[in-house]
């Protein structure tokens, strides 16, 4: 397949018409979180007449972004004008970067508490995942502990 001719400047189109391994995975995401949602939550979770939120509300909800972010994934790739290839196999160095990242921040949470804990946390992941921003660096940690000075409190 050649791809379709451009009418404008005579180029070709150089994407693929269907993304067949973005809907493979966006399939097998929303289908891992249909069975999570349907299944695994209600079965784990009960709720037992407390005031407040449901204890499944906080998993069912986080299932169902993930859902959603992999359909619009899906979807930014399918119109994605773009012939660029991503690398499918992304360095084993950023895996152990966010695993000690997780390793740091839980001690510093079992150490320092969670407000301060959880906003070390935060910082030492988006640095993992190459953030390099100074406002995003100081913004992110810092909203994630007023987050967590405001749960802690208030009992959201």
């Amino acid at each position: 397949m050649t791809g379709k001719r451009n009418s404008i400047d005579g180029a070709h189109d150089k994407r693929s018409p269907f993304p067949l391994r973005a809907a493979l995975e966006c399939a097998i995401i929303v289908s891992i979180c249909a069975v999570v949602i349907f299944v695994i939550i209600p079965t784990q979770t009960i709720s037992q007449g407390e005031i407040g939120l449901s204890p499944g509300l906080l998993p069912t909800v986080c299932a169902g972004a993930i859902s959603a972010l992999a359909v619009i994934q899906f979807i930014a790739t399918y119109i994605s004008k773009s012939s660029s290839k991503i690398d499918p196999q992304p360095s084993m160095r950023y895996v152990f970067m966010l695993v000690a990242a997780a390793l740091v921040g839980v001690v510093c949470i079992v150490v320092l508490g969670w407000e301060i804990g959880a906003a070390v946390l935060s910082l030492l992941v988006i640095l993992a995942l190459g953030e390099r921003g100074i406002i995003r660096l100081i913004l992110v940690p810092a909203l994630v502990s007023l987050t967590m000075f405001f749960i802690g409190k208030l009992g959201i």
